[in-house]
């Protein structure tokens, strides 16, 4: 696996950790880190959904004849 995340990558991260943080921190830091991640996923899934229900407000519902600009007889915009 190549790119940021390999597995190497992520040894070498950790073992920097260990030596700067030392045993004790360590599992401190990766849980708020845990807790961090989970906090911003679940934001982000809240946003996405309410931007795809802001898109689905916005659309169009076709069961519905859509409006006509006020003054005009056949849909079409006034010269």
């Amino acid at each position: 696996m190549t790119g940021l995340f390999s597995p190497v990558h992520i040894l070498i991260v950790l073992t920097v950790a260990l030596i700067v943080l030392g045993p004790q921190e360590l599992p401190k830091v990766a849980r708020s880190t845990g807790k961090v991640l989970r906090e911003l996923r679940a934001l982000r899934a809240r946003l996405d959904e309410e931007i795809q229900q802001l898109i689905d407000d916005d659309e169009p519902d076709p069961a519905r004849p859509e409006q006509q600009a006020p003054g005009s007889e056949d849909g079409d915009a006034p010269a």
